[in-house]
């Protein structure tokens, strides 16, 4: 897959997991903010939701998923990874791990 398509969907992954109702235990003490980190674990930034939807470009992705009705679509907004890459200079990152505040972990 490409970057720049994979980093779209991970972008959508965030705003659901920053933007979308949570639940769950979650290892994070906030859900309403994007945390990026270095390899070891140690906080680089942390964007709160609302510097997330004032700060950079908004994109809108309607899908379908296994747990919708047929005629139902999902709606998901927000920015793209890359944008945020971007601006907290982690453009040339190689590698990727998300981790939702429910604990639902992607790489």
């Amino acid at each position: 897959m490409r970057r720049d398509t994979f980093a779209s969907y991970l972008a959508f992954a965030v705003a659901m997991a920053v933007a979308g109702p949570t639940a769950g235990k979650g290892a994070f003490a906030d859900p309403d903010t994007l945390t990026l980190e270095d390899a070891s674990g140690k906080a680089i930034q942390t964007l709160t939701v609302e510097q997330l939807k004032t700060e950079f470009p908004q994109q809108t992705y309607d899908t379908r998923t296994p747990w919708t009705k047929e005629d139902e679509k999902i709606v998901y907004r927000g920015p793209l990874l890359k944008d945020i890459w971007a601006k907290t200079g982690l453009a040339n990152v190689a590698k990727v791990k998300v981790v939702a505040y429910d604990d639902f972990v992607s790489e």
